[in-house]
């Protein structure tokens, strides 16, 4: 049986900023499981396809989102990961996928192994960034290794670095691939050329891909947009797809610079989202701890409707990880749905 497998990673090529910081997880950690529980029923939709609208929530806590096709089967589905684990350094080792579907978490045979990738050693002097991880696509970050293994055999899914530019001390330029399993057959797809531009101070500005598609006749031109505040601190991120816009995020912080909450707007007719946002507008709030406590959804850009709420209550351990996340469609609502976290230390 031929099992097909499309890695759709975008390449943001953080450096300075581990895994488990961009997960909001504190200490020393080891491992991670995720999973949930239906506790509650809802009257007007679908638990289990609210749970799915809960995406924004999953992916502040797994940012690995991935995609494939299998079997043959060519519909997208949000995969979860439901296991991951750490090195000591903080950076992530590995992990295992869950798939979402019809409220119920499968899980799936194949665990991904993941690397850093080694950067050439004239690259090591180019000028280091770090970013906070509220950012959904930072503007530079560390190339990986990732290896699959499905029934005791390893299949190398790596990113194919080509050839890399710097400039006046900064990394110009560089070209990649993904790469595609069919069995034992391998071949090289979606190249991409990325370019960097900088501002005076020689902050990162915009990124611009030129990707090659099987599904697009004619190469794709995405384009990153950072925008920066008097503090040198990212406010706001745009993004552009062949010269048509596709989604911003403005980040609120508050006078310490801690966030206070998240204003997303995507285009309505974005093409492949996979996000589950059903709205133009959304805002994620968050709590002292910097974990989501409320999502809000509008119905325009404008924000003149809420369409929905959801709201988030934690339990934490003794490092200040929540282990328990509970799902709210109100304040003082019933619980619909408990997230739980098993946390091991080193």
């Amino acid at each position: 049986m031929i099992r097909l497998f499309i890695f759709l990673l975008a390449i943001h090529p953080v450096f300075s900023q581990n895994d488990l910081q961009r997960r909001n997880l504190k200490g020393a950690v080891k491992s991670v499981s995720i999973s949930f529980e239906i506790i509650g029923n809802d009257d007007n939709q679908d638990v289990a396809t609210l749970l799915n609208k809960c995406n924004p929530f999953f992916s502040s806590y797994n940012p690995l989102m991935i995609q494939y096709a299998s079997n043959g089967l060519t519909e997208e589905r949000m995969e979860l990961h439901s296991f991951e684990s750490f090195e000591n350094s903080g950076k992530l080792r590995g992990y295992r996928v869950t798939q979402l579907e019809n409220g119920i978490l499968n899980e799936s045979p194949e665990t991904f192994g993941v690397q850093p990738k080694l950067m050439p050693n004239n690259l090591k002097n180019v000028q280091v960034y770090s970013y906070p991880n509220f950012l959904s696509n930072p503007p530079l970050s560390t190339l990986e290794e990732r290896q699959l293994t499905i029934d005791g055999k390893i299949y190398d899914v790596n990113q194919k670095f080509f050839h890399y530019w710097v400039k006046n001390n900064r990394l110009d330029s560089l070209k990649y691939a993904d790469t595609l399993h069919i069995d034992t057959k391998i071949d090289t797809i979606h190249p991409v050329i990325i370019r960097f531009r900088y501002d005076e101070k020689g902050r990162i500005v915009s990124r611009e891909q030129i990707s090659e598609n099987e599904q697009y006749k004619k190469p794709v031109l995405d384009k990153f947009c950072y925008f920066y505040d008097d503090k040198n601190r990212i406010y706001k991120y745009q993004s552009f797809r062949n010269n048509k816009f596709q989604e911003e995020e403005f980040y609120h912080l508050n006078s310490e610079g801690k966030l206070e909450f998240i204003e997303k707007h995507i285009h309505p007719e974005i093409e492949n989202d996979t996000t589950f946002i059903f709205t133009c507008k959304t805002i994620y709030h968050y709590d002292t701890d910097s974990n989501i406590n409320q999502i809000d959804f509008y119905d325009n850009d404008f924000g003149e409707q809420l369409l929905q709420s959801f709201f988030f209550k934690y339990d934490y351990d003794a490092k200040q990880n929540w282990t328990k996340a509970t799902f709210f469609l109100s304040k003082n609502g019933k619980a619909l749905a408990n997230f739980v976290r098993k946390i091991s230390y080193q």
